[in-house]
């Protein structure tokens, strides 16, 4: 059989075509593998994001040698100024509370300033809610010259809420279990002067929702917002959450929903919502709560910082920098 020369050069042409089209093949899978346009799905299961230390995990973006862990209990979250107590969350009074603020209603006769009135001797509010009550009163005497201010409704128990939930309806009332009026921090004002009335923002009376935000407190169900509170508007109800919360909230026009949901938003690892109020400057963010039961959240080991639950999903953080920029100004 005779060697075919013009066969032999077909074939390692073919040969040599083949060879070509691999090397790009490979090529191009090779790009696609490594493409920032591919899914990042995709890549993390075919490469192992790099490792990053415990410290960078918490706050990748501070300065993390001041962190200090605080371990929070599950039941924790129900507890603390700024809990969203409404018709979806109710109000809960039993539990560990060992970080976030809790404190036991007491009479506010043993305790108030003759800057206002009561509507009975019996009425009970949050001993802090009390003090930020007697300051308020105190500055709305001295600015308008009245005192014509009473508390009509303070703490009530979840009969007290059955009677006037059944006598004034849905639409102004919470159900039981579910009202603000169960916590200690909300109440209700009228007006004594010269008739007994509901309040209102004529005259002098503006005073109070233009300044309650100086004091912790805001205007709990304002005009417009019936469809996120559930409750029509209520001139008289006010409910405490502390500065800088109460200033923030009262400056955007929030409700307490709304804050609440806006603060998923900064998280503990992320940007921190930066209030100024009253001359200092706040930082705050939220910290999902763990649901196997315990949950560890870092905050700043030199600075002032309070814990609140907000009675659905985590905590709320709020850290004091005034006292930290007044020293680096002295340095």
């Amino acid at each position: 059989m005779k060697y075919n020369q013009k066969n032999s050069g077909n074939i390692t042409f073919t040969l040599s075509l083949i060879l070509a089209l691999s090397v790009v093949l490979t090529a191009v899978v090779y790009s696609l593998l490594t493409s920032n346009n591919t899914p990042m799905d995709s890549r993390n299961l075919r490469t192992a994001p790099e490792r990053i230390s415990d410290e960078e995990e918490i706050a990748p973006t501070r300065d993390v040698k001041n962190l200090a862990a605080v371990q929070l209990h599950a039941d924790e979250v129900h507890f603390g100024e700024l809990i969203l107590v409404n018709n979806k969350n109710a109000y809960v009074s039993e539990g560990v509370h060992r970080v976030c603020t809790f404190e036991t209603p007491i009479n506010i006769s043993g305790k108030k300033t003759s800057d206002y009135g009561l509507n009975n001797n019996r009425m009970k509010l949050n001993p802090t809610v009390i003090d930020k009550l007697n300051l308020m009163f105190a500055d709305y005497v001295k600015e308008t010259g009245n005192n014509d201010i009473y508390i009509n409704e303070a703490l009530r128990t979840y009969e007290d809420q059955e009677a006037i939930y059944a006598a004034k309806g849905s639409d102004t009332a919470a159900n039981p279990g579910y009202s603000e009026h169960h916590t200690g921090y909300a109440f209700d004002i009228a007006v004594f002067k010269p008739n007994y009335q509901a309040f209102d923002f004529e005259g002098h009376r503006k005073w109070i929702p233009d300044n309650c935000k100086n004091y912790g407190f805001i205007l709990r169900y304002p005009e417009g917002k019936q469809a996120l509170t559930e409750i029509k508007f209520e001139p008289w109800h006010y409910r405490y959450v502390g500065v800088p919360h109460s200033v923030y909230i009262m400056d955007n026009n929030l409700v307490l929903e709304e804050y609440i949901e806006l603060l998923h938003n900064y998280t503990m690892n992320g940007t921190h919502l930066e209030i100024n109020a009253l001359g200092k400057n706040y930082e705050v963010f939220y910290v999902p709560a763990n649901e196997e039961g315990q949950t560890t959240a870092y905050v700043p080991g030199d600075k002032e910082y309070t814990v609140s639950g907000n009675n659905k999903d985590g905590f709320i953080i709020t850290v004091d920098l005034s006292e930290t920029e007044e020293k680096e100004a002295e340095q």
